[in-house]
């Protein structure tokens, strides 16, 4: 199926960089310029959430732990984020 989902509020860029999660059935993409994840449902292709409190310039991302953590290599700050997809709260460094 191919469909096309308008999102008129995400301004500037491009988008090339994506990580599917099958068993959750979600879309993660990087708007780097934006400065958000964007979420969308698969397969409906619907938008679900666009997270701009996760990264400066989200940039290349990564799923892991069975899709339950987002890694994000952060453009803006020069960092690494790790991001729970439950809540999408950072987690905070370990000291």
């Amino acid at each position: 199926m191919l469909s096309t989902t308008p999102l008129p509020a995400v301004t500037g860029g491009d988008f090339d960089h994506f990580a599917a999660d099958s068993g959750r059935h979600r879309l993660y993409v990087s708007a780097e310029n934006f400065g958000s994840i964007e979420v969308f449902d698969l397969p409906s292709g619907g938008h679900l959430a666009s997270e701009k409190n996760v990264a400066v310039q989200p940039h290349k991302i990564l799923l892991a732990n069975e899709g339950k953590m987002l890694y994000i290599a952060d453009a803006g700050s020069a960092s690494l984020r790790i991001v729970d997809t439950r809540n999408f709260q950072v987690k905070k460094p370990s000291s």
